[in-house]
Parts: C-alpha cells; structure tokens; sequence
C-alpha cells in the first residue's frame, strides 16, 4: 500500500504548486485593478501584434507611452473567427493605468473592462461585442 501512495505524492505536489500559483496571480492582478482605480488615468494604446489562439480567441499585444516611456501590456478578446490583423494590429484603444506607476495598466476593449474600472462602455466599440 506504501508503494501506491508514493506514487501520486508528486501527482498532489504539482497540483499544489498550481493552485498556489493561480492564488497569487490572482491577487497580484487584483492588487493592480486596486491600484489603477486609485491612481487612474486613460491613455489610447496601440495593438502591436495579433494571433489566433485555438479556443481561447485571439491573443494581443500593446503597448503604451507614458512620459516617453513605452509599456507593453497583453490582452486577450474573445473574438473566434474574425479578420483580427486588419481590426486590431495597428488601430489604438483606451487603457486604463496608474499614474503613480504606470507599469500597471490594462486595455479596455469590452463592457467588463470598463466596469472594473467604473467607466461607461463606448458606444464607438460595440462592434468588437459583435465579433463574438
């Protein structure tokens, strides 16, 4: 019976390690919502690169200037099969960061975005709900 149970101890190790990863990003990213609606600012940043990612829509990369320095940030849309090199890459959308530390932003793009952070959903970005 020994010999079984040994064999799942790294099986209960891995997933400890996971769900104590998933903790602290979570409340890594929570911390930084927190800090942002502090200290909140709204820049337009421009969308840099775009690809598919199978099932989980498409992955996006940004980047924004603040006081000359440029930051880069990731977000992911929800859009399944959408033309996302010409709606995206290259056009700029509001984000939301932290003037007290401005490595801390995120892109706004659809309604939840802007909830987290208080603001109302333009009417200029509907169209991105209708990529769904």
């Amino acid at each position: 019976m020994q010999i079984f149970q040994k064999k799942y101890i790294p099986a209960w190790i891995i997933v400890s390690a996971l769900a104590i990863f998933i903790v602290v990003v979570s409340i890594k990213h929570s911390n930084m919502v927190d800090e942002i609606k502090k200290n909140k600012a709204i820049i337009l940043g421009r969308i840099t690169d775009a690809k598919y990612a199978y099932q989980e829509g498409i992955n996006m990369d940004y980047e924004i200037i603040v006081n000359g320095v440029v930051y880069k940030g990731f977000i992911q849309c929800p859009c399944s099969f959408c033309p996302y090199n010409t709606l995206f890459v290259g056009h700029s959308f509001p984000v939301a960061y932290s003037l007290k530390n401005p490595e801390h932003h995120e892109m706004l793009l659809q309604p939840a975005d802007f909830e987290r952070y208080d603001l109302s959903f333009p009417d200029s970005l509907k169209w991105i709900n209708n990529l769904q």
